[in-house]
């Protein structure tokens, strides 16, 4: 009967150890978004850098704030139009301040 025991609390360890390592660190997220202010708020987490992709609008017409989330329209012409998007984001926002206790 221990050996039973042993080996399921085994197994048990393996099955967890390979839920851990399934877990990846990005989310990929898409959208639309009609363009009506300068700024636009797409997640409370951050977007992994290179990883944002959108149509409908030209590149050069907007900056992405990776860090914040966001991205700001540079060009007031696109005003009203409507943006198509894709990014990928991290599962935990890289602004928020973290305190280490000593």
């Amino acid at each position: 009967m221990p050996q039973v025991k042993a080996l399921l609390l085994s197994f048990l360890c393996i099955l967890l150890s390979f839920a851990a390592f399934s877990q990846t660190g990005t989310l990929q997220k898409s959208g639309t978004h009609v363009i009506d202010s300068s700024y636009i708020a797409l997640d409370t987490l951050s977007i992994v850098p290179g990883s944002f992709y959108v149509d409908g609008i030209d590149s050069g017409d907007s900056r992405v704030d990776y860090l914040h989330g966001g991205v700001h329209i540079l060009n007031p012409s696109v005003m009203g139009k409507t943006m198509i998007f894709r990014y990928a984001c991290f599962s935990f926002d890289l602004t928020r301040p973290v305190q280490h206790r000593s």
